[in-house]
């Protein structure tokens, strides 16, 4: 193994500086006799930019889905720092609704979300129909009950700081716009950890720069998944790799990750050859049929059986 990469069987050492907000102990995950992860050990820190590699159907996104809860391991232990919030961006755009930006992403907090975005409505065509001026009472009363103001600040402060329209219909909104609206449904939960599935799709050049800004300067955890390699060069701060069921974390930017990764690799292929020619050399020699030395070769056949 390289001595740069951190690999996931070496106990990470911890310091004053940054505690771990999540930690899997000896984690494995298998889907009949696909085994995704195998015996996993990994730290993640407050405040991390971490990017994860592996070919597709690796087992990425299952892996942030361990991470978060949404998934569960056959063995082996997740912790999660108390009062831990996890947001993830859908994959799926918003659907073209005749609704408002305001209300989608107000429906993020379901039944309160609900009154906010009826308060909204109502407040913004009001007349002087009384059963409409006590509705309003009635959600005013609901959302002093509920604390639901500041949650209708944190929508407003979220619309604005991502320049979303709050008045503007979805069914009138581009796919990269409805991507941008997806994108504040997760933030506007103010997550501590924002965990991103491939974020780019459907954004143009001038949306990816927009999200790239929007991921440097969240103040929490990020975990992402994309195959916009300048993407993860600029954002991310470490890697971690997922291949053939075995989790790796490698602390450096996605340039390096490349370079030692190769290496690493080109070793084991090395290592591989090696090992094939020694097996070779022991099925030929077994072919042979040699008799002296009974004992001993049954030895190595043994041998043999071993290295099969």
């Amino acid at each position: 193994a390289n001595a740069s990469a951190l690999f996931i069987s070496t106990p990470l050492v911890l310091n004053s500086r940054a505690m771990p907000i999540v930690t899997l102990t000896n984690l494995s995950l298998a889907f009949g006799e696909d085994q995704v992860i195998r015996s996993a050990n990994l730290n993640l820190e407050s405040g991390e930019r971490i990017a994860f590699s592996g070919r597709n159907g690796a087992g990425k996104s299952t892996l942030l889905k361990l991470i978060c809860g949404d998934a569960y391991q056959d063995e082996g232990l997740v912790w999660r720092a108390e009062s831990l919030t996890f947001a993830t961006l859908a994959q799926a755009l918003p659907e073209r609704e005749a609704i408002t930006v305001f209300e989608a992403v107000s429906r993020v907090f379901e039944t309160v979300g609900l009154q906010i975005a009826e308060y909204h409505s109502i407040s913004s065509t009001l007349t002087d129909n009384r059963q409409d001026l006590a509705r309003l009472a009635h959600l005013q009363d609901a959302l002093d009950a509920s604390d639901g103001w500041s949650i209708n600040h944190r929508i407003d402060a979220t619309l604005n700081r991502l320049g979303l329209d709050p008045e503007a219909l979805l069914t009138t909104l581009s796919g990269g716009w409805l991507k941008r609206i997806a994108i504040a449904q997760s933030l506007v939960q103010d997550p501590d950890v924002w965990i991103l599935d491939e974020p780019t799709n459907h954004l143009d050049l001038e949306g990816i720069e927009w999200l790239e800004d929007k991921m440097l300067t969240f103040p929490g955890t990020l975990l992402f998944v994309s195959h916009d390699r300048k993407l993860m060069q600029s954002v991310a701060t470490s890697i971690i790799e997922i291949d053939r069921g075995n989790v790796t974390r490698w602390d450096c930017d996605y340039t390096n990750f490349i370079l030692r990764r190769d290496e690493t690799r080109a070793t084991e292929l090395e290592h591989n050859k090696k090992f094939d020619d020694r097996l070779n050399k022991e099925e030929v020699w077994i072919r042979q049929g040699i008799k002296a030395r009974r004992t001993r070769n049954e030895g190595r056949v043994r041998a043999l059986e071993a290295l099969r």
